[in-house]
Order: structure tokens, then sequence, then C-alpha cells
């Protein structure tokens, strides 16, 4: 055993050696930086004292790096009154290494647009050990040390982590809305005096940034204490901060995966709940993929030419992960996928593949060894806001691929799956959309107040009449007002007249300033002005206008005025004490996004018996001069429908009068493929125009009339609701957006439990729906 062990490590040496001179060739002149030294025994990444291990019936996976000379591992479990020790397995666990991940390092030249690194700081495969512990109950307080036999020469030959407990893992990821940290979301201050209030003690987390390398240096600290992402109960990451310094460590976390352990929280589960996030801004669903999963999709990102960018960072934020042992996922992604196709998963394209083949490719690898994660561990979902289109076609398209196509989850080809709704969750207050930042410009971006500045003398109106015997201000010198030069004049008058001449009106000449002889000069001098700035006193002098002075112009109505700018500090604190994060693309409000993905995961995974998803379309019917739509009750769960009050000509309920006009997502050539809804052939008319709102209305068994009246006797042939771009924000309202906010939710049908109708589009054939498959209605 031990001379396997020194013949791997030499030939990892070996290569390590060989991978930086030819990293050095290609990337700079000269010889290649030092490289750190290989690591000796540790535990890898994602562990660390306080952190949260899987509960059973799973066995809990410990894993870490072993250095040259070692020759085996005992992993030793002691707490509560006992202690148990097991032995470790060498190089099982996943390592971005390989063909299969492109050549690392990588220039920018060959790779654009970015130099890529090696997924570690060696490039090689390291040696490891990986043990699997007994299942355990939920709570205890637990050491667990690791002893390496033949390790004391090249390192450590023990360590250790404490206060682990058992409980619910929860990995979290996606792009920057999983990203944005707890600090930009509104209820953080409400969860600090919550947690300093005793709740919340059961939470568990790796506070720190989500887009924090677990391999980024070394020695490897990013999970333990001192590295860039420790674990902390949430009594420590409020320990470091005040309000008036916020510097918690909570506050670094990722907002919406912080409040989906919170909801849970709040909802009852008591046990231990420990998160991770490894989400990262501007980032497509290809990078965090498993390249095998991939292959199955067409019409991905790039065309699945650019493997350049396939599943970097699978390899960089989530293989270091997988190895452990986690109660399930959530995943909020797509901002950065909306430019492509959105397509059918059961054609196997675009997006909607892709979001199959994620769920898919992550349960396959951390289920890889039998009795740690479960084979269909709960994977949560959240849509995306129309604020994250990024002007990509299609919003409506892609809310359906976040569902692999179903409308609803879970469902037959994504078991085992939950999804918040975040279409009518964009930001409360614009952000940064309404008059005072936009139009009056009484807030700047951060939310710090526009002084306004004082009203300047009025401008003279250039299309009055020329009036020379109007009465002049006495005494007065508009002595900066912009001289055009002097010329002789006997009288005010005389001056009036010189100023409205061709030539000098064409100079810009309006005002002037007329002064005795003597005064400037050895006779009466007109001094011509563009302007009438700087009044001062002069005895003797006599100034005025070419021009008849009515009432000063108001100000424009698009400046700030003190009024307005005391109207608005209510809009302006809401930038000023929670920033915003790039934009209207990351909506601050993320505790309702936390609220449902937790109460969906709570209702689908720990035995709840309420709803875990809105009002969802079952059916339909035409009749009467009017369409109904009956909801499916047994996903309502007892749950009613409501319709809260929307604008008259604006209730997303829409329909079409021409099937020509049908289609899920329009192609290019005016063509609607078969897989969304069409002919695969050019329609004779606009794809996905002619969409009519109409006027709704809940009936008393729960399902929804919509009044046919506008269509003038037309069929409909089409129906959608929340479908696209979506703003129920009462835009009518005089005061949004300056004196208050909107919403959160509020898009007109909902249900009892506050859960938003999911989207939905369906063709009316016979006057019945039929729905694009996979979705059944």
């Amino acid at each position: 055993m031990a001379a396997a062990i020194r013949t791997i490590m030499a030939a990892a040496v070996a290569a390590l050696a060989l991978h930086a001179a030819m990293a050095a060739d290609k990337i700079v002149a000269g010889p290649p930086p030092p490289l750190p030294p290989l690591p000796s025994l540790a535990f890898d990444a994602a562990f660390g004292s306080n952190m949260v291990l899987q509960q059973a019936p799973a066995k809990a996976a410990v894993y870490g790096f072993v250095g040259q000379g070692g020759t085996a591992v005992k992993v030793t479990v002691a707490g509560e009154g006992t202690s148990y020790t097991v032995d470790a397995v060498f190089n099982q666990t996943n390592q971005a290494f390989g063909p299969q991940w492109g050549v690392r390092p990588c220039p920018k030249e060959a790779c654009p647009p970015y130099d890529m690194e090696p997924f570690t700081p060696w490039g090689v495969p390291l040696f490891t050990w990986k043990a699997l512990l007994r299942p355990s109950t939920a709570g205890g307080n637990y050491t667990i040390t690791v002893d390496c036999i033949g390790c004391g020469s090249n390192g450590s030959s023990t360590v250790s982590i404490t206060n682990v407990t058992f409980g619910d893992f929860w990995y979290c990821s996606g792009q920057s809305n999983q990203w944005l940290p707890v600090s930009y979301s509104f209820s953080r201050n409400d969860t600090v005096r919550a947690i300093q209030g005793g709740k919340y003690h059961n939470v568990r987390l790796m506070a720190g940034g989500s887009g924090s390398k677990p391999y980024g240096s070394w020695p490897n600290k990013y999970g333990d204490k001192g590295g860039t992402n420790p674990w902390m109960t949430a009594e420590q990451a409020i320990a470091d901060g005040t309000f008036d310094k916020p510097t918690f460590s909570l506050f670094k976390m990722g907002a919406a995966c912080w409040y989906f352990a919170q909801r849970l929280s709040e909802l009852g589960v008591s046990y231990p709940i420990g998160i991770a996030d490894t989400a990262i801004g501007g980032q497509r669903i290809e990078e965090y993929a498993t390249n095998e999963s991939l292959q199955v999709c067409t019409n991905r990102s790039g065309g699945g030419k650019d493997l350049w960018w396939d599943a970097q960072l699978w390899g960089q934020q989530v293989l270091p992960f997988t190895d452990m042992t986690v109660k399930g996922f959530t995943w909020y992604q797509g901002e950065n996928n909306m430019g492509e196709v959105k397509g059918s998963a059961i054609h196997n394209i675009g997006y909607s593949c892709e979001q199959r083949q994620l769920v898919e490719g992550w349960r396959k690898a951390w289920s890889k060894t039998p009795g740690t994660t479960d084979p269909l561990a709960p994977f949560g979902i959240v849509t995306l806001a129309s604020s994250g289109s990024e002007g990509g076609p299609n919003m409506g398209a892609m809310r359906q691929a976040q569902t692999a196509g179903l409308g609803v989850l879970p469902g037959p080809s994504m078991p085992n799956t939950f999804l918040a709704q975040a279409y009518d969750l964009d930001d409360p207050w614009g952000p940064a959309e309404g008059p005072c930042f936009k139009t009056w410009k009484c807030c700047d971006k951060n939310g710090h107040p526009v002084v306004p500045p004082p009203p300047g003398p009025p401008e003279p109106d250039p299309h009055a009449p020329v009036d020379c015997n109007q009465e002049w201000e006495k005494d007065t010198d508009y002595h900066t007002g912009a001289d055009l030069g002097p010329t002789p004049g006997a009288s005010p008058g005389e001056c009036c007249t010189i100023c409205a001449n061709a030539t000098n009106l064409k100079r810009g000449c309006a005002f002037f300033t007329w002064v005795p002889a003597g005064s400037r000069g050895s006779v009466p001098t007109c001094w011509l002005k563009k302007s009438d700035g700087g009044r001062r006193k002069v005895t003797g002098a006599i100034s005025g206008s070419i021009r008849k002075r009515g009432p000063p112009p108001p100000p424009p109505p698009q400046l700030c005025t003190a009024d307005k700018a005391r109207t608005c500090e209510l809009a302006c604190s809401a930038a000023r004490d929670t920033p915003i994060a790039m934009g209207g693309i990351h909506p601050r409000d993320k505790k309702p996004v936390g609220d449902r993905l937790g109460t969906a995961a709570f209702n689908t995974v720990y035995g709840g018996n309420a709803a875990h998803t809105g009002p969802t379309l079952a059916s339909c019917s035409v009749g009467d001069n009017q369409l109904v739509v009956d909801f499916n009750t047994s996903l309502l769960r007892g749950d009613r429908v409501v319709l809260q009050g929307y604008e008259a000509t604006n209730s997303y309920f829409e329909v079409q009068t021409n099937a020509s006009a049908f289609c899920m997502e329009p192609q290019s050539g005016n063509v609607c493929p078969t897989w969304a809804g069409g002919d695969g052939k050019p329609s004779p008319v606009p794809l996905d125009s002619g969409w009519i709102s109409l006027n709704i209305s809940v009936l008393h068994n729960g399902s929804l009339a919509a009044d046919l009246s506008p269509l003038n006797g037309a069929a409909p042939t089409a129906v959608r609701y929340a479908w696209g771009i979506v703003s129920c924000c009462n835009t009518s309202d005089p005061e949004l957006y300056i004196t208050k906010p909107c919403g959160p939710a509020p898009c007109p049908i909902m249900s009892t439990s506050d859960l938003p109708a999911n989207p939905f589009l369906a063709k009316i054939v016979g006057g019945r729906c039929t729905c694009v498959p996979p979705q059944v209605c």
C-alpha cells in the first residue's frame, strides 16, 4: 500500500512540474512563479468547525487531502458520550482534472474572454482521503479528528474540526440573484434582531461571499475558521458587527439562500439546518452543469461549441462539494441565458433541456457513493423576475423552461423538485425607476438627496416684443452679465435701441447697462450684455432688458424642487439604506423569494400539508360569452383563488383570436417550431401578436371567468396569463415609487396562501385548452 501511494505521489509531483513548465511556456516568458507546497493532511474546502453534516438515514461523508508518505488515514468522531473510528479510503473524491476540462491554464487568446486558471493552484490531481460516518440523528456537538499514519515528516499528522452537528445540509448556487448578499436585502436588520432575540439558532451557514473560490489559496481555509467562507452559527454570524457598523458576517451570505433556511426554521424545522452558497454573477447554466449531462441538449448557449465555458464553474465552485452528503439543492439562475433558445425539454432543446439535465447531473454526481445523498434529492428552483430579462426575448418561455416545460414543479420529468415563482417580485421601489430618480433627479443612484439649486434670474422671453419704453432698474449695474462691449449712448432708451438692432441681436444682446458721463468714461456709455448676472448698486447707472418682462416661466417639470425633494425622502432612503446592486436586475426584496422557496420545500420535503405552489392551470372552456379557467384543486390543498385589484386595461389575462399567431417561442423568419406549438413554417401573420387583455372575476367554485365581450363575437384561439415581462404595479397611482412602493406580489391571481398563480399559455381548440407538451391541461 505504501509503495503504491508513493508511486502515485511521485507521478503527481512529476505531472505538476511538467504542467507548470507548459503553462509558463504558453502564458508568460521566463520561469513560472513558485507554486505552493502540495497539501499535507487537511480537510477539504467545504469543511470547518461549527458545520452541519447530513443526518440519518444518510451517511455523512468527510474528506480531504493527504500529503506524501501517508499510508493510512483514520477518522474519529467523538461527542455526546460516544466515540468511534472509521478508516478512510484514498483517491475516491471528485477532482476537476483531465482532458474533459480542457487545457488549463488557458490564455485569453485561446479561451476568450478570460484567462482560465487551474481549478487548484497545482493543476494536477491531488492525493485525497474520504470516509463515510455512521448515520447520526440530528443535533449534538461533535469533534471530528483525522489521523494520518506516515504523514509526520511531511506536515500535520492530525487535524480536527469542532462543534460539528448533524441536521440537513442544503447547497445553493446560481447567478447573481442567488449571489446577492443579505446586506442588499430590505429585511436584513429584522433578521439580525430576530437572531438576537433567540430565533434561527438552528441555522448554520458558510458565512462569506458566494463567489469565493473554494481552492483560491493554500493553506486552504475556505470553510474553516479564518477562511473566506467559514462555517458559523447564526449567533456567531452577527457577533462581529453592530447596526452602526454593520460588518456582520451574515451580511456576506447570499440572501435568497439565507431566507430559504430562515423560512424553514420559521415553519417548524427545529433541528440544525446548514447552508452553503457558491453562486457567481454573470454566468450561464452551461458553466454549472457537467460536460456529460450537457451533451444531450442542442441549441445551447454558444451552440455547444464554446467548450471553454462549459462546466468551468462546475469544476471551480460545485465539484468541491459533490462528495459531501446533502439534503438538497436550490438554484436561482437564468439571466445570462435570456438571449438564447429557451426550447423544449422533451425535444432536448435549449435551456429547458439544460435545466432538467442540471438537476439530473447534480443528483447523479452527489449520489455516486451509495448511502450518501439521495439519488432524488430535493431540488428547488426560483424563476426570474421581469427585471432579469437583460433585454433578451421570450421571458414567458424562459420561466416555462425553468420548469423543464412543465409549467409547475414537481412533474414527471422533474420528480421531487419544488418551485418559487418570482415574476411578481421585482424591486418594490423600482429601483431608481420612479420620478424621484429618473425624471426629477431628487435622488442620486445611491439614494442621497440632490439639493435643488436656487432659482436663477428669469430668462428673457425670446418671442416677446422689443419695448424700449419699459421701466429700467435704476442705480443698478449688470456687472457680470457677459459683456459684448461698450458703445456711446445718450440715454437708456438709446442703449435699448442699439442692443435691439439686427447686428447686436445676432451677437446675442439681450440686456444693457447705461452709465452717465464720468462714471466709466468721458461720455455716456452703453454696456451691451448677453445676460443680467451680478447685479450691484452703482449710483446713476440704469440697466434693463430689450424685451418686455412677463412672469418668470415655471421650472421645468423634470427638475427637482424643494417640495419634490421632501416628497422623495422615502424613495431616496430606500436606496440609501439598502444599496442597489448593479441596477434593477437585482431586486432587494429577497425575503419573499426565500419565503416562497422555503414554503415550497416545507410542504413537499418536510411533510407540511399546505399548498406548495399557487393556482395552476388545469383546463379551460368557452361558453356564454365567457372563458372559464379551472385550476388544479389538488395542488391548491384547500386554498382558495383570490383576485387582487388591477389596472382596468391590464389584467395580464389575455387571449388571441387568430390561431396562426400562436407561438410559445418564435424563431427567426417568423417561424414557430413544432416544439413551440407551431407547424415549423413561416406564419402569414406576426407570431405572438394580437393579444387582447380581458377583465376577469372569480366564480363561486374557485374557477376564473374572463369576459369575452371585447372580442365582438370572435372566438378565442389561445389564452395566457402573466406571460412575458410582467409589471403588475398600479402605474396610474401618482404616488407609486415616490411615497409608496409596489407590492410585493401585486399581480391579480393569487391564492389565500399569498402564492401567485403559475404563468400559463395554452391554445384553445374546440373551446378547450390544449397546452404545449410536456405541460398538460
